[in-house]
Formats: structure tokens, C-alpha cells, sequence
């Protein structure tokens, strides 16, 4: 009987049989299966963080019942210890300076602070011309000095001009604007100290849904922004080199650069207004200025004048006892009457050194 089995000899292969794999292919597809099992579970690791964090960060924002802030714990937050009878609640702003007003400022013993009905800072007498508004945020409201020693006392003080100050610590653009919209009042000349987190737009946790950096709630579609729920959970937002001060978030942030710059077009009703450009600690140290050239370009196209004080910037100018990020005395004062000289000439020559 004829047998269907067919013999072959040790060490040979059928036509249709494949080769088996020599000693040096062996190797190198074990590395293929473990880099395709790595980089698997590392994508499953990334869709999990992904998923979890936005439902904790959804939870949060939308879901969970949040006790809402009452007045007097806002008006509290500011109102510190040195400071008592400084602020008071506002509807709108949260806070804001207490009118018709003589208190202590924060942080500087026997140093008093005047304001009157509208809430507005300024240095008794305050008589003279023009009249001058500076708005923004502690920067320009000179925490932990004296107000005499802060920019709009200085500007009053070199300048004999009558100036009103409605800066207030840890103000946003968005309560710079309605502040200035509920004062009024005609001006010859609106002072706005941009700082760089204006562009995050802070605000205070009054309702459930209030407190959010970048002013306002994300649309929905932000959820699937990975960088932007990275950022908020993480609370890096404000770190070099993920958020404020690189030009990645320039793109990212593209709407929102767009709604900022609209919104300081709102401070220029009267076509009288200047923005002064300030510089935060971690950008000088960095070298990375690209919020401040977007905001040139855009305030360039809108036909608003600005200021741009890099060059007033030197090394130690931040250095402060209380904090390490408000100017000192003598730094404010150095700043100050860089930016007065070149609003009073726009051809003034640089400082020494």
C-alpha cells in the first residue's frame, strides 16, 4: 500500500513551508512585541488619566454642590489684617475699595489711603490738570507700600496732575472694565498697567461656577482639549514652560487672546487711553516675552497707544520682604518715573545703566 505520508530528511523544508527564523531575527522581533505592548499600555494609561480627570474636573465645575461665598467672606478675603475697612463687597466686582474712605493699606503700618464716592484712590489735594485715571491690578495699586510710593503717588507727586487711582489688588480685566464703565466721568488721559495674568482673568469664588482662571467657563469642546485639562488639574496653568509665558499657548489660546484684546478696546471709549506693558518675574528670567509682543501686534492693529517697560526692568527690582513679586520702594519709584518721563515725552532716552 502506498503510503500518503511523505518522508523527508532531517533539516528539509516542503515548497510551501516558510523558513524558519534564524538566531539574529529573534531579537529584534522581541523587541518589536515589547514596544507595541509598552506603547499600548501607555496609551491605556493616557485615556484613563484622560477620562478620570475629566469627570473629576466636570464633577467639580458642573455637578457638585458648592457653598457660595457670602459677601462678607469676600470682602474678609481682602480685608487682611492690616488693612481692616479698606474693601467691601461689590454685586459685580466682588470687591472693591470702600468710598468716601480713609483706611490703612495693606501691609503698611501708619500709611493711610483716601478715597472718595466713587471709590477711586488718590493723594489729597488732588487738584491740578489733566486728569488722570490709572486702572489695573496690585501692580499698579503698589501693594505693600505706602501710596505715596506707589505709581499713581508718584504720578501725582512728579506730574502735579490730578489723578485718581482705580487699581485694586488681584483684579482681572473683565472688573477693570466694569469698574471703569460704572465711574464714568470724562478723562484726559486712562493709564492702563497690563500684567500678564490679566489674560487668565481672575476671579473670586462667589458662585458654583464663578472661579475659573481664564474667565468664564470652557464650552463643552474644552473637555477634549488634553493640554487644557492637563493644565487646570494639575494647576499648572500659570508654571513656565506649560502655560502663560511660552508661545504654545499663544495657538491654544487664540479666542481667548482675541476676547482679552476686545475687551481693553472697551477702556479706550474716549480714544484717550495708554496701555503700559509690565513684565512678571518668571518671563525675566526666562527671556520669553510672547504674551506682550501678541498684545503689541493687537494693540498696534486697534490704533492704541502703549507703553512697553522691559528696558525699566533690572535685576533685584522684584525683590521684596512681604512677598518676592511687588516692587520695593525704590524699584517702584525707579519704574514709576521711567513710565511718567516717556508719557509726559515719547522720545525720553533710556535710564543709564
Amino acid at each position: 500500500m502506498a503510503s500518503h505520508l511523505s518522508s523527508t530528511t532531517p533539516g528539509s523544508q516542503g515548497a510551501g513551508d516558510e523558513k524558519a527564523p534564524g538566531p539574529d531575527a529573534q531579537p529584534a522581533g522581541r523587541l518589536r512585541l515589547w514596544a507595541g505592548r509598552l506603547g499600548t499600555a501607555v496609551a491605556a494609561i493616557w485615556a484613563t488619566y484622560v477620562v478620570v480627570a475629566s469627570g473629576v474636573w466636570l464633577f467639580q465645575h458642573h455637578l457638585s454642590a458648592q457653598r457660595i461665598s457670602t459677601p462678607e467672606e469676600i470682602r474678609a478675603y481682602h480685608d487682611h489684617g492690616h488693612s481692616q475697612g479698606l474693601y467691601q463687597y461689590h454685586p459685580t466686582r466682588q470687591v472693591m475699595l470702600r468710598p468716601d474712605n480713609r483706611a490703612q493699606r495693606h501691609g503698611v503700618e501708619g500709611y493711610w489711603m483716601q478715597t472718595d464716592h466713587r471709590g477711586l484712590a488718590y493723594l489729597p489735594p488732588n487738584d491740578g490738570e489733566p486728569s488722570i485715571l490709572v486702572l489695573g491690578d496690585s501692580v499698579a495699586f503698589g501693594s505693600w507700600l505706602p501710596y505715596e510710593q506707589s505709581f499713581p503717588g508718584v504720578l501725582r507727586q512728579v506730574t502735579g496732575a490730578r489723578v485718581f487711582s482705580g487699581a485694586n489688588e488681584a483684579y482681572n480685566l473683565r472688573q477693570t472694565v466694569d469698574l471703569f464703565e460704572e465711574v464714568g466721568g470724562t478723562w484726559d488721559l486712562v493709564v492702563y498697567v497690563w500684567v500678564p495674568n490679566d489674560l487668565y482673568e481672575w476671579i473670586y469664588r462667589e458662585t458654583p461656577e464663578a472661579y475659573d482662571p481664564r474667565g468664564g467657563m470652557p464650552r463643552p469642546l474644552d473637555l477634549f482639549d488634553l493640554r487644557d485639562v492637563y493644565l487646570r488639574l494639575t494647576d499648572r496653568w500659570m508654571d513656565p514652560p506649560e502655560g502663560l509665558y511660552y508661545d504654545e499657548s499663544l495657538a491654544w489660546n487664540r479666542r481667548r487672546y482675541a476676547e482679552h484684546l476686545r475687551r481693553i478696546e472697551r477702556l479706550n471709549r474716549d480714544g484717550n487711553l495708554v496701555v503700559v506693558l509690565t513684565y512678571a518675574r518668571p518671563q525675566l528670567d526666562s527671556g520669553r516675552y510672547e504674551p506682550q509682543e501678541w498684545l503689541k501686534q493687537g494693540l498696534t492693529e486697534a490704533g492704541i497707544p502703549f507703553l512697553d517697560t522691559l528696558t525699566a526692568y533690572r535685576p533685584g527690582m522684584f525683590v521684596h520682604e512681604k512677598d518676592n513679586v511687588h516692587f520695593n520702594d525704590q524699584a517702584s519709584l525707579e519704574w514709576s518715573e521711567f513710565v511718567i518721563r516717556r508719557l509726559v515725552d515719547a522720545n525720553a532716552e533710556e535710564p543709564a545703566g
